[in-house]
């Protein structure tokens, strides 16, 4: 049989018979004289093929309100084409991937929450997340709190008011074959790094295994940076019940994955082979600080701790851009949505009032630099 993608039934005939062509559909491109079959057809409509739509969000810490002011653009320009999934915006994606503040907004976003609302949060907890006096910030890394300058307790309160009791398999969709993201749930992922495996880890809300993990407890894996926030001691059960694992000691993704975009696309074509995939990656802002070798920060290794960290944050970040940038070309099927911080600091930790206004600033910044990119996208992922 001859079958065309878009599988109308003109488009089928049979073996040695002349093929009666869909005007519409195809375009004969030579034929046999000897068996009068068509030996190349084009089909001029695309609407057969299954686009997959990922939302990526990088990790920054109190940065994540750019990221969230982003999407929350995104948002609204959804709900004025009414183009706005019924059940909110993490429906309009098939798989929403995030590392640290992103796995919390990602997170978010899949219990119902609005990006306007996850705005709020950062506003309205940013100081409580990071919480600590000018003699805390000194003490707490040198006694009983895993030479983290903040303690988790904030950080733990915000996420469970958000998340609540909800599993990553409540949150997310656990079967991958569904079909449009505007009647199912979005599937989740969150990174984190396993010291005591030594081995990333992809919290996955179709893998049975995390399916009963408290959503509360993968975020708080995700956002444990070092220097900031202690690691996170969880137990992930194993596939197989009659092999438990011990408690895993988890750190923040941004340690491997700040900007989970590339490990977005490799899940998704590991998911859907066959199916178009267009990424949406949200960043959280370019640092700024830049060091030389005569600076203070190389001077001994208590000032190189937290810049080395942060550079290397950025650095994962900018490197998947690039590759990414490099794999998809000019094909309209990858938008990444990022930022050099002109106003803003670029610390993980600014929550000071104006630094928050700042932030939403870069953001309206941004979306206003690359209007153009994003109804661009729009139009091709929920035309």
């Amino acid at each position: 049989m001859h079958h065309i993608g878009c599988r109308q039934e003109k488009c089928v005939g049979a073996r040695w018979q002349p093929i009666e062509c869909c005007a519409i559909c195809v375009v004969p491109g030579g034929w046999s004289a000897a068996w009068h079959e068509i030996q190349i057809v084009i089909c001029a409509q695309e609407w057969y093929v299954t686009t997959r739509t990922i939302l990526s969000i990088d990790g920054g810490g109190v940065r994540g309100l750019l990221s969230a002011g982003v999407l929350a653009h995104i948002e609204q320009l959804l709900r004025s084409r009414n183009s706005l999934a019924e059940g909110g915006i993490a429906h309009n994606f098939d798989l929403i991937v995030g590392t640290s503040s992103g796995a919390l907004i990602g997170l978010g976003l899949a219990v119902g929450n609005s990006a306007q609302a996850m705005v709020g949060v950062y506003q309205r907890h940013a100081k409580s997340i990071f919480s600590a006096s000018w003699l805390g910030k000194w003490i707490n890394p040198l006694v009983g709190n895993n030479g983290a300058t903040y303690k988790p307790d904030g950080l733990e309160r915000v996420l469970r008011d958000i998340l609540a009791d909800y599993t990553l398999g409540h949150l997310g969709s656990t079967a991958i074959e569904s079909q449009r993201p505007d009647r199912n749930a979005p599937l989740l992922m969150c990174t984190a790094y396993d010291t005591q495996q030594a081995t990333p880890r992809f919290f996955k809300s179709w893998k049975p295994a995390h399916q009963n993990l408290p959503a509360w407890q993968v975020a708080r894996a995700s956002s444990a940076a070092p220097t900031y926030f202690p690691p996170m001691t969880m137990t992930i059960n194993t596939d197989d019940p009659s092999d438990p694992s011990p408690p895993a000691t988890l750190i923040d993704g941004g340690l491997f994955a700040n900007n989970p975009a590339m490990s977005a696309w490799a899940e998704a074509k590991k998911l859907w082979p066959e199916d178009d995939i267009l990424i949406l990656s949200i960043g959280s802002g370019e640092r700024q600080e830049k060091y030389s070798a005569n600076d203070k920060q190389f001077c001994n290794m208590f000032n190189l701790i937290k810049p080395t960290f942060n550079a290397m944050f950025d650095g994962q970040s900018d490197a998947v851009e690039y590759q990414l940038g490099k794999l998809y070309a000019d094909s309209g099927n990858y938008l990444r949505l990022q930022t050099e911080l002109a106003q803003a600091s670029d610390s993980l930790d600014n929550v000071e009032a104006g630094n928050l206004r700042a932030l939403e600033a870069e953001a309206m910044r941004l979306v206003a630099s690359q209007t153009g990119a994003i109804d661009a996208f729009i139009q091709g992922a929920w035309r």
